[in-house]
């Protein structure tokens, strides 16, 4: 009795929101077609509070402009559009990135016969006069765009047509002025697709900066990454070999605490098996690739981002949350996968292309996190970018003092949402004990029981198939868990 009334007690403090994909939100309005979104986060080392920015190309009569919107925080609601660039001619291919009010905006403008880069500023209220960083002959293409996260240092990459080939420069920005061109790679194949990224979990750019990009000097297409160290860039390095066909290289974004060395940080699209998946791997190719999708039909164009709370050990060898297109249903959807769960994000009749992904958290005695997944359909008549988002809440312990111990030590349960036969994370006292783990029901009742094994770190990972001692599979909805010896209890939601 004294146990029932303990869980409802919790039950009645416990507003946990359960890991579902809202139904998508139109977020441009027609006629004009709306393409080629790109979504930016903050790379933090911390959970925290700020924007995602969107950027994207929108037609008019003889050309394209760029165009962003932003939403704030864990908010749903996104803020009305704003015009980034109408310059002449078309304004092609946006990427953007933000930490803070601190935003950048690249891309391609074409008047006449030249290509050329641009970046503008956020001002704070609009976007500030573009800055031609290439002002050339050479189509200059496929820019990508990086920000420091304490100094105001910005930097971009790009692709251009040099010789007979495609190689790839770069310039940053020291808060005061652009630098000269930085050469990347040069009389190396053709290399297209860069993306800017940093080493996760480390605090020190720029000797940490990197960038990764497709090439064909291999004689088939490769992944490469190279990173800037002592004013110059590295030699490139091959992050994928063979006689397959590697393409559309995503750093995985987001917070991933320092000591986390051996995190999947890339993801590509691969025909390796014959048709197109979607793999990754740590950047520095010393640990075994992971195959994200399993599916007969092409699966490409993936998006990642990751976070996590700060622990001593590595949690998983594995973005949190990767999205990527799908033609399984007879055309082309975005699909998504929540920790090893494969969850369809929109199925619509009409084509659905080029799958962004971001994140933001709140830590506040647990951590809350908003997924966003953003891309074009064609389901108007037109194209146009939707949008979709999921609340998830990793859960800290609630104690009920009168009838359990009081530990200081925050305990955390991960993930919730659960989906049966996912691993389940814990961080427990450091007994150093065999954990013994036990279910209950809103009734109090125990429907189940695992053994999580012993490890003296704290850190548990055991597998619950959500089934109860008799082996019936459990409905969903809200459940306890208490670790024998542990004294407190946890809270779940079991989802199917």
């Amino acid at each position: 009795m004294k146990r029932c009334a303990l869980i409802l007690v919790l039950l009645a403090m416990a507003t946990p929101a359960l890991a579902v994909w809202l139904p998508p939100v139109r977020l441009t309005d027609g006629p004009n077609q709306n393409i080629n979104p790109f979504l930016s986060m903050q790379d933090y080392e911390r959970p925290n509070y700020d924007d995602i920015c969107l950027v994207w190309q929108r037609s008019r009569t003889g050309g394209w402009d760029i165009y962003s919107r932003m939403t704030n925080g864990l908010d749903t609601l996104w803020a009305s559009p704003v015009l980034v660039s109408s310059l002449a001619d078309s304004n092609l291919t946006p990427a953007v990135a933000n930490y803070g009010q601190r935003r950048y905006c690249v891309w391609v403008n074409c008047h006449g016969d030249s290509q050329n880069v641009l970046c503008s500023r956020w001002t704070g209220s609009a976007w500030g006069p573009p800055v031609y960083l290439t002002q050339d002959t050479f189509p200059d293409v496929s820019p990508t765009v990086w920000c420091h996260r304490t100094a105001d240092t910005t930097w971009v990459a790009w692709a251009s047509f040099r010789n007979g080939r495609w190689d790839l420069y770069s310039r940053f920005y020291n808060g005061t002025s652009w630098s000269p061109e930085i050469p990347v790679v040069e009389n190396l194949g053709n290399n297209r697709s860069p993306r800017l990224f940093k080493l996760p979990g480390v605090y020190s750019p720029p000797q940490y900066l990197s960038l990764v990009w497709q090439s064909d000097a291999y004689g088939n297409s490769d992944i490469l990454l190279s990173r800037y160290q002592g004013g110059a860039w590295s030699a490139p390095i091959r992050v994928t070999t063979g006689p397959q066909s590697d393409i559309q290289p995503s750093p995985v974004r987001g917070f991933i605490q320092q000591s986390l060395q051996y995190r999947v940080t890339l993801d590509w699209a691969s025909d390796s098996l014959g048709n197109y998946e979607v793999w990754g791997t740590s950047t520095d190719s010393l640990i075994s690739r992971e195959r994200l999708t399993s599916h007969s039909a092409v699966d490409n164009e993936p998006s990642a981002v990751d976070f996590f709370i700060i622990v001593n050990q590595p949690l998983l060898n594995h973005p949190l949350l990767t999205a990527w297109t799908s033609d399984r249903d007879g055309n082309r959807n975005i699909y998504a996968e929540y920790l090893y769960s494969l969850d369809a994000v929109d199925t619509s009749s009409a084509d659905d292309l080029h799958p962004q992904t971001a994140a933001v958290a709140r830590l506040a005695g647990y951590l809350t996190l908003r997924f966003w997944v953003v891309w074009q359909s064609s389901r108007d008549g037109n194209w146009n970018l939707y949008g979709s988002s999921k609340l998830l809440v990793w859960q800290a312990v609630e104690e009920n003092k009168a009838s359990l111990p009081v530990d200081k030590q925050r305990l955390a349960i991960y993930p919730t949402p659960y989906r049966p036969g996912a691993p389940l994370l814990l961080s427990l006292p450091r007994t150093g004990l065999e954990v013994v783990l036990h279910f209950y029901d809103l009734k109090g009742g125990l429907v189940s029981r695992q053994v999580a094994g012993r490890k003296a770190s704290g850190l548990y990972q055991a597998t619950w198939d959500g089934r109860d001692a008799q082996g019936n599979p459990l409905p969903s909805g809200l459940y306890f868990l208490r670790a024998e010896g542990a004294p407190a209890l946890y809270r779940m939601i079991l989802l199917r």
